[in-house]
């Protein structure tokens, strides 16, 4: 299973890069904008307030719960794919908001073998984000703590 935001940051070719990992054994593999040979939107810009809170959020994750398993950087990018019995596993909140976030640390805590690929991220074509920062952030943090 797939999951796209088609907001047009990131082509849907880029869709084809996922089976192989799928073939190798992941449970949950993520197009990166973070790690090494990514690009994100705000690489451009000397203020990368997102792209900053997305890698905070990643030490925290992993000092809590990451075991053995590889880092994860971009935690709330949502094109990503996992298997379908690790879906269920992990038994998502009903809430929605905070999906993203929620595949990786229950990831970690459940021992699933998780990767990321990197993409190159591009501006928007139209519209701004739903998720403004400091709204978002709170729900994202009041999250982790629910996970504690």
């Amino acid at each position: 299973m797939v999951l796209f935001h088609p907001k047009g940051s990131i082509g849907p070719a880029t869709l084809h890069k996922f089976r192989p990992y799928f073939a190798e054994g992941y449970d949950l593999v993520i197009a990166s904008r973070i790690i090494t040979g990514a690009v994100n939107e705000e690489d451009s810009k000397l203020f990368r307030p997102r792209k900053w809170f997305v890698r905070g959020l990643a030490i925290i994750s992993a000092i809590l719960w990451k075991r053995g398993s590889p880092m994860i950087w971009d935690m709330l990018h949502g094109y990503r794919g996992m298997r379908k019995d690790a879906c269920a596993r992990i038994e998502l909140l009903p809430t929605g908001l905070a999906a993203d976030l929620e595949m990786v640390v229950r990831g970690y805590r459940f021992g699933l073998r998780q990767v990321e690929f990197p993409v190159e991220e591009k501006p928007r074509p139209s519209g701004d984000t739903h998720f403004k920062a400091w709204p978002t952030g709170k729900k994202l943090l009041a999250y982790l703590r629910h996970e504690l």
